[in-house]
């Protein structure tokens, strides 16, 4: 009985200090971009602010324009506000603006701020705006 006891916590001793992997998944938190953005923390890489960053809690929300969805795009600005970085849904990569007089531009966005808030166009059009309170 007493050998048997002692395989048993050796079993478990042994499964509990099995470390990275949980069942063939990776851990929660080993998931580091190559700047070292943790993705599943909510951090993704900024180019303008040349760190990690969290655009749900450091940007500026912006909605869809013309269709009801919660399905958002942030915008972050460099500390100089001379560019400013938009984080579309489902795109990897994001593209930076430069500001030019009191608009930011990148073919084919442009991003500029009235009385409403801001509002992200592409082609003329309106694709992103502030949401109304």
């Amino acid at each position: 009985m007493k050998k048997l006891f002692l395989i048993i916590a050796t079993a478990l001793t042994v499964v509990s200090c099995h470390t990275g992997k949980q069942a063939g998944k990776p851990m929660l938190g080993a998931d580091r971009d190559r700047h070292g953005c943790i993705a599943s923390a909510g951090y993704t890489w900024s180019k303008v602010r040349k760190d990690c960053v969290r655009t749900f809690e450091e940007g500026i929300r912006l909605v869809p324009a013309h269709v009801k969805t919660s399905v958002a795009a942030y915008v972050i600005f460099s500390p100089d506000q001379e560019r400013a970085e938009v984080f579309l849904p489902g795109q990897k990569k994001h593209p930076v603006l430069k500001r030019k007089g009191g608009i930011w531009k990148k073919k084919p966005y442009v991003l500029a701020k009235n009385k409403n808030g801001w509002i992200l166009k592409t082609g003329g059009t309106d694709v992103y705006v502030s949401p109304q309170k």
